[in-house]
């Protein structure tokens, strides 16, 4: 009997040995009911959302896919336009989803990428169905004025890579969407000398495309705005003094230097006065711009030397109508995003509303480019 006592306690203290020296083989547990937060961050902007991270007053909205490692099948994540608002959380100090708490999606056995898609500011506008086009149809019918600037980011990460960061937050770099306008004016010398006085009390960029599709998966600026464009409108712009602005041979601005209009970047094509004006019997004309853009410029133009005006008079603006290019200098003649492009007029005259060439010196048109400066890029998206 003690033999066999003997036996299985010497079996026993083998078998605990081995499993003292055994090395652990077992997967480490991901770490369940981990709540997805933010830490957005603004690139440079000229609108006014500052460089760094959005203030802690403003709030966007997120949308979300997620994808297991090893696999191509993407399902959605975040996708509620109810619940994806997310704001500063200060009690936490963090930026958190207000509907509802989202947690990722990781689970024994089973981790995600998640691709995250936002678009600031919250009250724009906003898809049925980010899983399957990552798109947004875009509308601008009137210019986005100063008080309001649209980013766009898209991120694809994990929660390993996340949580091995210094922060558990989800990193968000947020980019420029839009182009910004501006229009500044002047007189050539001679016309200046010759006694000629300008004043200018209005500037329409029209016949441009006020509604597109916005790319939010977009990993180039080119394919940001890849989708056609359309619905033609008007953009009145907001100028520097109400009362109109009589111009020297110095350059001034003409429109608001605080509230510089944000348009869709696109093509344009210059309206032809020879072509899109359709006379009728009787010989009035009416001006058609189905395809071209111009400019509606309300001026007065006074000879000083016999107090004769040319256009307008001492109560009234006159119109005028200016082919306009976005950028004649490339190939494409873009509007790009995260770009001012600053117009100078050297007065000057152009076109009447019958396509008439009227008899002043043609305006001038120069125009010079400043990017957003959002650090390291590749083709235009910030590194």
């Amino acid at each position: 009997m003690k033999s066999w006592i003997y036996l299985l306690t010497t079996l026993w203290l083998l078998t605990a040995c081995k499993a003292d020296t055994t090395p652990e083989t077992t997967t480490p547990v991901v770490p369940q009911n981990v709540a997805v937060t933010f830490n957005p961050e603004a690139a440079a902007t000229r609108g006014p959302v500052p460089a760094g991270n959005l203030s802690t007053d403003l709030s966007f909205r997120v949308w979300a896919t997620k994808t297991a490692v090893g696999t191509t099948t993407e399902a959605a994540f975040i996708n509620d336009n109810t619940s994806n608002v997310v704001v500063y959380d200060a009690l936490t100090h963090y930026w958190r989803t207000t509907g509802a708490t989202y947690y990722w999606p990781d689970e024994p056995g089973t981790n995600y990428i998640v691709a995250f898609y936002a678009l600031y500011p919250a009250s724009a506008p906003t898809t049925t169905n980010i899983v399957s086009d990552k798109t947004i149809t875009f509308d601008t019918t009137q210019p986005v004025d100063g008080s309001t600037d649209v980013l766009y980011t898209n991120l694809q990460t994990s929660l390993t890579t996340v949580l091995s960061s210094t922060s558990p937050a989800v990193p968000l770099r947020f980019h420029h969407a839009l182009t910004q306008l501006a229009f500044q004016g002047k007189l050539s010398n001679d016309f200046q000398t010759g006694g000629m006085r300008v004043t200018v009390g209005g500037i329409r960029v029209c016949n441009v495309n006020s509604t597109g599709t916005l790319n939010l998966a977009a990993t180039t600026a080119a394919g940001l705005w890849a989708s056609s464009t359309n619905t033609p409108t008007n953009y009145p712009l907001t100028m520097t003094s109400n009362e109109g602005i009589i111009l020297t041979n110095t350059v001034q601005a003409l429109t608001s230097t605080s509230e510089i209009p944000m348009v869709m970047p696109q093509v344009l094509t210059a309206w032809d006065p020879e072509t899109e004006c359709i006379y009728t019997v009787s010989g009035v004309s009416t001006k058609t711009a189905t395809t071209g853009s111009y400019l509606a410029i309300d001026c007065k133009i006074l000879d000083t030397q016999t107090n004769t005006y040319s256009i307008g008079d001492d109560s009234t603006f006159d119109t005028i109508y200016v082919p306009f290019l976005a950028d004649p200098g490339t190939p494409t003649n873009a509007w790009e995003p995260s770009t001012r492009y600053t117009y100078t007029l050297t007065f000057g005259s152009g076109y009447d509303s019958q396509g008439q060439r009227l008899e002043v010196r043609l305006i001038n048109i120069s125009v010079s480019i400043t990017p957003w400066n959002e650090g390291p890029t590749t083709d235009g998206i910030a590194a």
